[in-house]
């Protein structure tokens, strides 16, 4: 396994490599990740991340907007007549986090500050998608198609929009389920934080969109089904890290959600959407093909909450219709937010 640290303005040794390789070793053994799969770790500050990410994909796509930065992310090859080997990608605070922690004088994760309890997460929730990969056949039903240039598309189609998202939320449970044992309950106080303030500026965006610029109906359309996928894909990541820890606390959807305290509907939908959930990891590695109509149903529940109308047409295109009904963005402006227990 190579490691590499790409770091601007920071000097990292050989011990920090071989640290790392050590640390990444005995995480791969307890996820049960073959050791010999892991090609590659590099670790990059923000500056760097995005020509890395260059180096696997031309696009340089990764999460990275509204508050949201991706804080690790894998590329697995899967060569013909060859073994499927990963390249797992760090942010340098994620490594240097874990570091600081284990020089602490705190013997045990528990003890360590919850930022630092997420952050050794990350590692492991990276090796979590390495084992989906080596166990789970590539999804090739993801509402995708290649465009003239190479690059990867998102079907136009209401069912092409769910495939995507779906495909996505698949990945994520699996990843969330495999690491749920490294995942710590001062972890999801944080993860409800972040999912609670990306919520509450994505509805202010929304606002804004839809009563500034109107006429920008596929932008709005891209914007408001992100966000109803979103808050699906965390309830799935929340429901795969309780199936993956049996110790974690259970805890509703309304301790977990500033949306759901708000709305009893909402809190419903994630309920059932959680349940949804449960049931299908059951068939894993292969998902019921009515897992993704259930969650597409709780996509359009959630979206006739906040507003907004996806319907198919006779062509299986999309509508996007604006509801003049202000009322739960406004309360949810208004609330502040809680922290999970």
């Amino acid at each position: 396994m190579r490691v590499e640290f790409n770091v601007s303005g920071m000097e990292s040794s050989q011990e920090d490599c071989h640290r790392l390789a050590a640390i990444v070793s005995k995480a791969a053994e307890a996820t049960g990740v073959p050791f010999e799969s892991i090609e590659e770790v590099i670790v990059a500050t923000p500056e760097t991340f995005g020509d890395i990410v260059g180096r696997f994909d031309k696009s340089r796509k990764y999460t990275n907007s509204r508050g949201i930065v991706a804080a690790g992310k894998l590329y697995t090859h899967r060569p013909a007549n060859k073994r499927m080997t990963h390249s797992i990608l760090l942010q340098h605070s994620v490594v240097a986090g874990f570091f600081r922690a284990m020089d602490s004088a705190h013997p045990t994760i528990d003890d360590w500050p919850p930022e630092d309890q997420r952050n050794l997460y990350v590692l492991f929730h990276e090796l979590g998608h390495c084992l989906d990969h080596e166990r789970r056949s590539e999804d090739t039903d993801d509402g995708t198609f290649r465009t003239g240039s190479g690059e990867r598309a998102i079907e136009p189609t209401f069912r092409g929009m769910c495939a995507y998202y779906h495909s996505i939320l698949l990945s994520e449970l699996a990843a969330c389920v495999f690491s749920g044992f490294m995942f710590t309950a001062a972890a999801r106080v944080l993860d409800c934080r972040m999912n609670d303030t990306f919520v509450r500026t994505q509805l202010v965006k929304l606002k804004g969109m839809t009563t500034e610029t109107p006429g920008e109906l596929e932008a709005i359309r891209a914007e408001a089904a992100g966000l109803c996928w979103f808050i699906l894909m965390q309830q799935a990541k929340e429901a795969g890290s309780r199936l993956g820890n049996p110790q974690l606390p259970s805890a509703p959807p309304t301790e977990l959600w500033q949306i759901a305290r708000v709305s009893d509907r909402v809190a419903a939908i994630l309920e059932k959407a959680d349940e949804a959930i449960r049931a299908a990891w059951s068939s894993y590695p292969v998902f019921p093909a009515s897992f993704r109509d259930q969650l597409s149903d709780c996509f359009v529940e959630l979206g006739e909450f906040l507003g907004y109308s996806f319907q198919k047409n006779g062509m299986d295109g999309v509508w996007w219709r604006y509801f003049a009904q202000m009322g739960a963005l406004l309360a949810l402006e208004a609330e502040d937010p809680a922290p999970a227990t």
